[in-house]
Parts: C-alpha cells; sequence; structure tokens
C-alpha cells in the first residue's frame, strides 16, 4: 500500500450530508436506491455475473493502472465509478454518448471543503457529480488538466475549483445518484450498468486469495473504492479495485479481473455499506455525440 495514501473522511458531517441529499426537495435525483429505482429492486436475482468494468478497458485501458499520490482516495474513485458507468452505458445501452477522454479527479477533489491535504467526504464527491460533474483531461479554459495535476486539486482548497472548471463540469453530470443501503443494492445497480465508488474501513492483503478475494486484515483503511461488478455462486463477491496494480495473486477461474482488482466477499461489502452509509451508484452520463463503437474494438454481439 502506498503509505497513508487513503483519505475518506467517514465522520459524522458525511452522513449528515448524505441525508440531507437524500431527503431534500432541492436534490430529486439524489435518492435512497429502492427510493429512486424501485422498478430496479431485486432485477439482479437472476444474473450470476455482472462486470461492467470490462467496457472501461476497452475505451481507457490504462485506467486501473493509476497510482494515487495523494489522500485524494474518493475524487479517484469518483472518477473511475463514473468511467465505468459512461462506458457501459455506451457499449451496451447505445447511450447517445462518445467516448471521450478520461475523467479528470482534479475537480472532484478540489470541491472537498477541507483545508490542505486532507482528505474528503464521499458523499461530497456525489454532491459534485449530481451539482456539476465530469470535467474531460484536457486544456479547460487558461486550466491545464491534460496530464495529472494532483498538486493544482490541493492547491484548490476551500475556495473549491475555478468558475472555468464549475462550468465545464456542468456540461456533463451523471444525471443519475443514489445512496446504498444494502449489498443487493449495490448489485441491482450494477447490474443496470450504475458503478458504484463506496467509502469503508476495510483492509485486505496485497496478495488475493486462490478464488481472486482480497483477504481482510485488521489494520482498518479510511478508505473510498470503486465497486465495478459482481460474481454470485458458490463464493458470492463484489469486484472492488484501489491503488494500480497493488493487489496481485490468482484469478478467478471464469474471468480476469482488471489491473490491481480483486474480488471482496458479499457479507463484508453488505457491513461496509450498513456501517457507513458512504457507497453511492451513479450513472447515465450527458454531453457528448454518438461515435461509432467499431472503432473501440468492440464485438458485433456487443453492439447488437
Amino acid at each position: 500500500m502506498p503509505a497513508g495514501l487513503t483519505g475518506a473522511i467517514l465522520n459524522e458531517r458525511n452522513r449528515e450530508l448524505a441525508g440531507f441529499l437524500c431527503e431534500s426537495a432541492n436534490y430529486p435525483r439524489v435518492e435512497r436506491f429502492k427510493q429512486a429505482a424501485p422498478h430496479l429492486v431485486g432485477s439482479s436475482k437472476a444474473i450470476e455475473i455482472a462486470l461492467p468494468f470490462q467496457a472501461l478497458e476497452k475505451f481507457d485501458p490504462t485506467a486501473f493502472e493509476y497510482v494515487q499520490e495523494t489522500n485524494n482516495c474518493v475524487a479517484i474513485a469518483g472518477w473511475l465509478h463514473s468511467d465505468v458507468a459512461r462506458a457501459a452505458e455506451i457499449a451496451i445501452k447505445h447511450e447517445p454518448e462518445e467516448w471521450y477522454k478520461r475523467t479528470a479527479h482534479e475537480p472532484i477533489y478540489g470541491y472537498r471543503g477541507e483545508a490542505a491535504d486532507e482528505g474528503m467526504w464521499p458523499s461530497l464527491a456525489s454532491k459534485w457529480l449530481h451539482d456539476f460533474g465530469m470535467v474531460p483531461r484536457e486544456k479547460i479554459g487558461s486550466i491545464d488538466l491534460s496530464v495529472d495535476r494532483t498538486d493544482l486539486a490541493i492547491s484548490w482548497g476551500r475556495r473549491g475549483p475555478p468558475d472555468e472548471i464549475k462550468k465545464a463540469a456542468k456540461l456533463h453530470p451523471l444525471m443519475y445518484i443514489a445512496l446504498c443501503e444494502d449489498a443487493e443494492d449495490l448489485a441491482d445497480g450494477l447490474a443496470n450498468l450504475y458503478a458504484s465508488h463506496s467509502g469503508g474501513m476495510d483492509s485486505f492483503r496485497q496478495e488475493r486469495d486462490k478464488d481472486g478475494f482480497g483477504v481482510p486484515t485488521n489494520e482498518g483503511w479510511s478508505h473510498d473504492m470503486p465497486f465495478m461488478g459482481f460474481v454470485r455462486g458458490r463464493r458470492p463477491g463484489f469486484v472492488c479495485w484501489t491503488w494500480g496494480a497493488w493487489a496481485q495473486g490468482s484469478q478467478p477461474k471464469d474471468f480476469r479481473l482488471c489491473t490491481g482488482g480483486f474480488l471482496v466477499d458479499w457479507e463484508r461489502v453488505d457491513r461496509r455499506i450498513k456501517n457507513h452509509g458512504s457507497t453511492w451508484l451513479g450513472g447515465n452520463a450527458k454531453g457528448w455525440p454518438a461515435r461509432d463503437l467499431t472503432d473501440f474494438g468492440f464485438p458485433l454481439e456487443v453492439l447488437g
């Protein structure tokens, strides 16, 4: 693990903001999953395996090689769950979107409302993606986000991202944001291509077990990680990722995990969701024109 690089703030203020977002009439698209999408509740029960992260690997093959540089795990998980969601929507749902560059994590972290390098509430990242949205990794006005600028994200501090970044973000919001209340919520969201980021205190060994699962440890990480797929069957679990190629070892029998990915047992994820109230689903990206997906190598059977 990169020493000390976590950064999820899982305090009561985080819970209070989550509650406000889900209860305020000002945020009609931010609700608890069962309230927001009753028609999707239980829709994953008959699905044995859902792996929306594979779409992102097609569009952005090096996304999961990223190594965290500061305590901005919430922003990184926010970027990855957003990009998994929009990649899966484009490839499978034929959404009217073009894959247009990686989402920059700096604007998400710059919205954290905490001084200096202090981490971020997971609920605040979802608020940013709802109120503003995704900023592509390119030059935005006078600000160059075409390369990683973690230093810039930190420097924005309490004042938040500048107006030109906020304006760019509003062009590409995640139209759907919902709070999970249990693991079945998460599975139902993933089965319908709404990927997730999740704040919690779980920690794992670097080496996966023989089934591709992370082996829990006792130290605990205040960490936000994207959940990007699930399996049921003999040993149910969710696909998770943390730092680049950090997690290594055995792969599942039926599919390959992304770089650094590992499975987390279903019961552990259910406890994480219930204990911390910081697992957010998001999807239905807006803002880019359609493009021929054969350019990205998708087979005809995927494209329909």
